[in-house]
């Protein structure tokens, strides 16, 4: 059986998705508000530049996990959603490169 936990940010851990455009980001933020909008909106961990936002394009400059705080969702559900409207994207549960801040 298919356990969405295992596909979740554990608590006070890293992790990030990555997609492959700019305008990706809106789609992907789109399916997690429809999943759980409540999560969302109050634990979806925000960053202070666009660097360290949870939802990346992918790049060298971005190739880092960022803190999730209490954000957990079904990111293996949110990839799947995403897919299924022509979005790209694959999630990293812990850290990159392990010096991530």
């Amino acid at each position: 059986m298919f356990d969405s936990r295992l596909n979740q940010l554990e608590r006070n851990h890293y992790g990030r998705i990555f997609v492959e455009k700019e305008e990706d980001i809106a789609v992907v933020k789109e399916v997690m508000r429809e999943i759980d909008e409540d999560e969302f909106e109050h634990y979806y961990p925000n960053g202070v530049t666009p660097q360290d936002e949870f939802i990346a394009v992918f790049s060298e400059e971005n190739l880092h996990s960022v803190y999730g705080w209490k954000f957990e969702m079904d990111l293996a559900e949110v990839c799947i959603r995403a897919w299924k409207r022509g979005v790209k994207c694959f999630y990293v549960k812990g850290r990159v490169t392990g010096f991530e801040e």
